[in-house]
């Protein structure tokens, strides 16, 4: 359809994806991808609800490659308009007729609403990097990392339902980045980071910054008003704590690629809310 232009945004530590045309290939999109109605400098932000603003441009283009062209699969894409400052949440199929390098798509469902007014739900988990320890809620005041492992053969740590939390997104007026709470999905209140550092569920949302290194290894989870970042202070142990770290500085270009590992963590997307 055209070519993606990626830079990484710092010290907010997400990346803008946004789509180029030249020429030529606004007219070829005119003619097989105008009912996609993308235009030059729309700026991605999620393709099958996957978080691209936490991808790089690498796992950006490839999750454009795998998109499925020869089946009734939707695929849902939602992205930025500068230009009107909308954000439009569309579904669509893509279908690619047998011996024809041609593309058709079809739009099943689209919205647009102003940027101010937009915001986005997934389930997801949070994952202590590199290990089976999962972010829990064990009861109000218990919010842990702990292990989890199955005995169900192909079932994936992530599937249990005891670590999907509902992530809530929208866009940060200034700088554009993305602004996150999380809501349990078993208790129904939201993560809140008290005084002291600890997390527990609450009625009353904390507000975070998830800011991604540079090469999509892992992410590290700011609390807004305090600064604290997201820490698993001893590997042996499953309480983490919301603390300020000592070894590094905000305005240093690359300070999140030197965050220490108690530090780092993964954000995944897991397929659906529990119903």
């Amino acid at each position: 359809m055209g070519d993606i232009e990626s830079s990484y945004i710092t010290p907010d530590g997400y990346f803008r994806h946004t789509i180029v045309f030249e020429s030529k290939q606004e007219v070829w999109n005119s003619v097989c991808y105008g009912m996609l109605k993308l235009r030059n400098g729309d700026q991605l932000l999620s393709i099958n609800n996957e978080d691209t603003t936490l991808l790089s441009h690498e796992d950006a283009l490839r999750v454009f490659e795998n998109l499925p062209s020869n089946k009734d699969e939707n695929i849902t894409m939602t992205y930025r308009r500068p230009s009107t400052r909308n954000v439009v949440d569309f579904s669509f199929e893509l279908n690619c007729s047998l011996g024809s390098s041609a593309v058709e798509a079809r739009i099943n469902n689209e919205s647009s609403v102003p940027e101010s007014d937009w915001i986005k739900k997934s389930a997801v988990t949070i994952q202590n990097r590199g290990t089976n320890r999962y972010m829990q809620a064990l009861e109000k005041n218990c919010v842990i990392f702990k292990e989890l492992i199955s005995s169900i053969p192909g079932q994936k740590p992530k599937d249990f339902h005891i670590c999907h939390f509902t992530e809530e997104r929208w866009i940060e007026s200034n700088s554009h980045a993305m602004l996150r709470r999380y809501m349990d999905e078993e208790h129904k209140d939201y993560l809140h980071v008290t005084c002291d550092g600890n997390i527990i569920l609450s009625s009353t949302c904390s507000v975070f910054k998830l800011k991604v290194e540079r090469m999509h290894a892992f992410v590290i989870m700011e609390e807004i008003v305090t600064g604290k970042v997201l820490c698993l202070e001893d590997f042996n142990d499953c309480c983490a704590k919301f603390i300020h770290p000592t070894n590094y500085a905000a305005d240093h270009i690359n300070y999140i690629d030197h965050m220490e590992e108690k530090f780092r963590f993964k954000r995944d997307s897991v397929p659906c809310l529990r119903q």
